[in-house]
């Protein structure tokens, strides 16, 4: 973040069934603290505010982004960055393929889920 500051995270990729062990929060908290390669470059350092997160949807499941007459984009196709923790730019490059996608459609007249499976 520049002047000294540093936005931490941690994250793993967790099954969609499996309940989480341990709250992400206070796994990071005792990385920083107990973890022999991570806490020494924490000894230092001080927390400016709360640990804050959230689960990000990184496309992990096994599914289609495109149906019958169906292309999804960003979010809803779960594209993000796993390591930023944003997606827009995962959204805009998305929504310029489905556009590419939907012109060959409409020069083809093909918007049936095999022809726009290409787009997966």
């Amino acid at each position: 973040m520049g002047n000294n500051l540093y936005n931490v995270g941690c994250g793993y990729v967790q099954h969609p069934k499996a309940p989480m062990s341990q709250p992400l929060r206070s796994l990071m908290l005792e990385l920083i603290e107990k973890h022999p390669d991570i806490a020494p470059k924490f000894k230092k350092a001080k927390l400016l505010s709360e640990v804050k997160g959230f689960s990000l949807p990184l496309g992990t499941s096994e599914r289609n982004i495109s149906d019958e007459r169906i292309l999804l984009c960003g979010d809803a196709a779960s594209l993000v960055d796993p390591f930023m923790g944003h997606g827009i730019d995962k959204a805009m490059w998305s929504g310029i393929l489905a556009a590419e996608q939907i012109k060959k459609s409409f020069s083809n007249q093909r918007f049936d889920a095999r022809y726009l499976k290409s787009y997966d």
